[in-house]
């Protein structure tokens, strides 16, 4: 593939800004999410963005959601799970969800029979009450002998308005990538030359890799995919591998182009990843693990540009007047190789405690104390790991930061050949 499809897509990728915590958290080992939820996927609407994620991989697991406003803080559906598992299916697995309609939501969803993976159909008018496709399963293993044999998983579609078809991309139980297509989302015929991408050795992705999200850029597919260094093995990173003809894939020169954090509550594995691209950066939503393989859903910006600015996640704003008590932190950032620059404005005067991190540091040192009276500007290096803000109880401190890179992702690509 002799056109540069990454430069042409992404033309620059600076390295990722993320939080300290998650954005979701499973509810407890006495819910029915246990102490893990995973495999989440990512819709949005006019309204809201909701979040699809798994529980345990066991019977009375099952498919739950949550929704958000602003897309960081997130309240879980009343009645989850939505789905659960019927009496011949062992486990639902990751599931992926496209809006058709004001009210046309559909859903592909993964389950286990007799330990192979099958695809399973549902539709909704609201995306929160599902009814199972009495037909299922929509797609099913292969032939003795054929890649995705042993069952098929992890099945993601886009529905491509230029052809009226839906595509899908699958793995198999050996970690090799599939293509399908369907005109109606329930029919699917498998690309007769499958696998479409395999994992590549001596590189991050040797173990095995998983179709994750798959969009289009005018005439360009876009794969946002996970891999690993040994099959089998929990430590996930992401990736993305573009084409013009589903067939032949080129991937990104500078990937993985997002890994695990030490220190952080994704420092085990990143995986799962749903992209919200805007015009100057991606909003990341990924699954993550820590080291004791606890699973959280976690939110991460890929700047496009040199220079983005984005606000705090904090319990206080100065929009919604909650009232701040003693040591009410803004969830922490790290985001090393960038010039911070926090705009702070205040209703009231008040002071404002900046905490820092520097690479290897396991807890906060406070780095600073300033006063704001109405408008400030205060600017913290680009060797600063992580940082958080205090509010005073007494001030209305609201705060942006403008965060200026002083890298660009992938300065060395890796040394990996395409489509292998």
């Amino acid at each position: 593939m002799k056109c540069d499809l990454p430069n042409k897509i992404f033309p620059k990728l600076f390295p990722p800004i993320r939080f300290t915590e998650p954005i979701l958290r499973p509810s407890g080992i006495l819910t029915w999410e246990g102490r893990n939820i995973h495999s989440n996927f990512v819709v949005k609407n006019e309204e809201k963005i909701l979040i699809y994620y798994n529980g345990p991989r066991i019977r009375w697991g099952g498919i739950g959601v949550a929704y958000s406003l602003n897309g960081r803080l997130f309240v879980k559906y009343r009645d989850n799970p939505i789905l659960k598992p019927d009496k011949n299916e062992e486990a639902l697995w990751k599931c992926c969800v496209l809006k058709m309609g004001s009210k046309d939501y559909r859903m592909w969803y993964g389950v286990f029979k007799k330990g192979k993976g099958y695809v399973n159909y549902a539709y909704s008018s609201d995306g929160l009450m599902w009814s199972k496709y009495t037909s299922n399963p929509i797609l099913t293993p292969g032939n003795a002998g054929a890649f995705d044999a042993e069952g098929v998983y992890t099945f993601r579609v886009m529905y491509d308005r230029s052809t009226d078809k839906f595509i899908g991309v699958y793995g198999s139980k050996y970690g090799l990538i599939g293509l399908a297509i369907s005109m109606d989302g329930i029919t699917w015929r498998k690309f007769d030359e499958n696998p479409i991408l395999k994992p590549i050795s001596n590189t991050w992705e040797e173990g095995e890799i998983f179709p994750m999200y798959i969009t289009k850029f005018n005439d360009t597919y876009v794969l946002f995919y996970e891999g690993n260094e040994k099959f089998g093995s929990l430590n996930w990173k992401i990736g993305i591998a573009y084409s013009l003809d589903l067939k032949n894939w080129k991937r990104d020169p500078r990937n993985p182009i997002f890994s695990p954090c030490i220190g952080n509550f994704d420092e085990k594995s990143v995986s799962d990843p749903t992209p919200i691209i805007a015009q100057d950066r991606i909003y990341l939503y990924y699954g993550a693990f820590d080291k004791l393989n606890k699973g959280s859903v976690g939110l991460a910006v890929i700047p496009l540009e040199k220079e983005i600015t984005d606000y705090f996640m904090s319990t206080y704003g100065i929009w919604n007047n909650i009232e701040v008590k003693e040591d009410t932190y803004s969830i922490g950032i790290v985001c090393p190789l960038y010039k911070k620059v926090i705009n702070l404005k205040s209703k009231m005067p008040g002071n404002l405690k900046v905490e820092v991190k520097f690479k290897g540091d396991e807890r906060y040192k406070i780095f600073d104390i300033i006063p704001v009276k109405e408008t400030c500007e205060y600017t913290l290096p680009s060797n600063v790991y992580a940082f958080r803000i205090s509010y005073d109880r007494t001030a209305k401190i609201s705060a942006l930061c403008r965060y200026v890179a002083t890298h660009i992702s992938g300065i060395e690509p890796h040394d990996i050949k395409q489509n292998e």
